[in-house]
């Protein structure tokens, strides 16, 4: 598993792989209560596209520590996939949705 955005594009280019890595690093990712059950997770966290034949960084998002609402009081690893599934949601909305072909 890659540490670093350079590391995953080495990666990538010792493999021959004809694509550019998306590097996550994920700094933060906790619930705001000393409990199982939560309607929030706070969640911080990079993500990073790199040209592997160059290094460089193609496109990154840093998404800052705030909280990611449940809408909703989940346990565990039910609040988990939910929060996952909505800063996935948020970080790759500027992307724009893709057409079906």
């Amino acid at each position: 598993m890659p540490s670093s955005p350079e590391m995953a594009a080495e990666i990538v280019q010792s493999a021959k792989l004809d694509a550019n890595p998306l590097f996550m690093r994920v700094r933060r990712w906790e619930f705001p209560y000393s409990t199982m059950r939560t309607n929030e997770v706070i969640v911080s966290l990079d993500v990073i596209l790199v040209d592997p034949t160059t290094g460089r960084i193609v496109w990154q998002v840093r998404r800052p520590p705030k909280p990611v609402p449940l809408y909703g009081e989940l346990i565990g690893g039910q609040a988990d996939a939910v929060a996952a599934d909505e800063v996935m949601k948020e970080v790759f909305a500027p992307l724009g949705q893709r057409l079906p072909s």
